[in-house]
């Protein structure tokens, strides 16, 4: 028999330590819906005022993944390794990591999402090649995975229900920022993808969730922490996202860059990032010995159109038309364009992610409300990154849109962007820390 609700909202309320048992009581409530709104509601706010132990937290994760059906991948061959973002402007090394990683023999199950708010979303990109498909029943997912060394698709209903209403109504009740209810959302969903190892990418910056980098440290730590208590072995890294990731920031534009970066275009902060993600796969996968070998070895993938080769070869696994892995312009561009220019000559002592993902998001890249649909041709180009000297009315940034009213929505955004000085700014690396269960 189930624990009342009354009880357990009060315990938690009261500051005292939930069993696994009741908190297995609890999402199971949430699953069934036995529990009402307002009861979820307040335990979410109890745990948000309280917080949650480590083995609450990693009693709350099992509970979830273990609330729907689990993605078993036994009969794909190892090593099966995932990745997973916390999302920023820009983040496009998704659709670079996967084909890299299957390229040097390595099997990528990734279940994305949409973007919501300023960041973007993985499936949105993907979903700007034309009649590719990214809701794919388990057997589907398990057979391109084989077939292709990688897939990238949406959750279905069946996997972590408990999450599903728990976001929704954390959105609803202004829990949403919590890290211990973050880390089970997280880590619930790649749990219930049964891979060998995972790699993280959590950013920091203006353009990410978590903006300064002890928040982040703090995130990355605990979901490395939850993922070893669960037999998963994580590492995670911290990334900048002060400005956007490469030069391109929207669907189509962005799916774009990332052919660009497979036929070894790739601007310097994506395969930064990517390249630090990939070589941590080997790792865990045990290829070559050394990270200089690593690097050598992923950047002959790319050099022998390896990577690319297998790219297309998953878009078209995936029902896309993978004549765009050759000719890109294919892909959607908006036709009303408007740029922003330099206001003096000097240096681009910043170009912030945040404003630059709200013109693209302005423009008719992302959505306010979930379910409405996207402009897959809208963004931003950058012509200049933080660091570089430009001149007093030259270009910085390309808006993209379909609609007037939303190319002067975006420009607003994007002409608060970019920041001048005389002086240039110290470059930083976009790789700030590497986390493991031993640091």
């Amino acid at each position: 028999m189930e624990t009342p609700p009354a009880f357990l909202i009060a315990r938690k309320r009261d500051g005292k330590t939930l069993t696994p048992r009741q908190i297995r009581d609890f999402t199971s409530g949430v699953t069934s819906m036995s529990w009402t709104d307002a009861q979820v509601g307040a335990m979410l706010m109890a745990i948000y005022l309280n917080g949650l132990n480590d083995d609450e937290l990693v009693a709350l994760t099992e509970a979830m993944m273990e609330s729907g059906e689990q993605l078993e991948l036994n009969e794909v061959a190892p090593w099966r390794i995932d990745k997973h973002s916390t999302g920023g402007v820009g983040d496009k090394v998704s659709l670079v990591f996967a084909p890299l990683a299957a390229a040097v023999g390595i099997r990528v199950p990734m279940l994305s999402g949409r973007g919501l708010g300023h960041t973007g979303g993985t499936l949105d990109k993907l979903e700007s090649i034309p009649g590719l498909e990214c809701s794919l029943s388990a057997e589907r997912f398990r057979q391109v995975l084989a077939e292709t060394g990688m897939v990238i698709a949406g959750a279905e209903s069946h996997l972590v229900p408990a999450d599903r209403r728990l976001y929704a109504l954390r959105d609803t009740t202004a829990t949403i920022d919590h890290l211990g209810l973050i880390v089970s959302s997280i880590m619930s969903k790649k749990l219930a993808v049964k891979a060998d190892a995972l790699v993280l990418d959590v950013k920091t910056g203006s353009g990410a969730f978590t903006q300064n980098t002890k928040n982040a440290l703090k995130l990355c730590r605990t979901m490395v922490m939850m993922g070893e208590a669960a037999g998963r072995p994580v590492t995670g890294f911290i990334t900048r996202m002060d400005q956007p990731l490469g030069l391109c920031v929207g669907n189509a534009l962005e799916v774009a860059e990332a052919l660009a970066a497979l036929r070894g275009e790739g601007p310097g902060d994506l395969m930064e990032v990517t390249f630090a993600l990939a070589e941590a796969a080997m790792e865990f996968a045990r290829i070559n010995g050394d990270q200089a070998c690593r690097r050598q070895t992923l950047q002959n993938a790319i050099d022998s159109g390896k990577a690319l080769e297998l790219f297309a070869g998953w878009v078209h696994a995936q029902k896309g038309d993978a004549r765009c892995c050759e000719d890109p312009s294919l892909l959607p561009r908006a036709a009303l364009t408007e740029s922003v220019y330099a206001s003096r000559t000097g240096f681009l002592t910043a170009m912030d992610a945040r404003e630059t993902g709200l013109a693209a998001h302005a423009a008719g890249s992302g959505r306010n409300r979930p379910g409405e649909p996207v402009d897959p041709g809208a963004g931003v180009i950058l012509h200049r990154k933080t660091g570089d000297r430009v001149n007093a009315g030259e270009p910085l940034a390309t808006l993209y849109s379909s609609s007037a009213s939303r190319l002067e929505a975006g420009l607003e955004h994007l002409g608060r962007a970019a920041q001048i000085a005389d002086a240039p700014v110290k470059e930083e690396p976009t790789v700030l820390y590497q986390i493991d269960k031993q640091s």
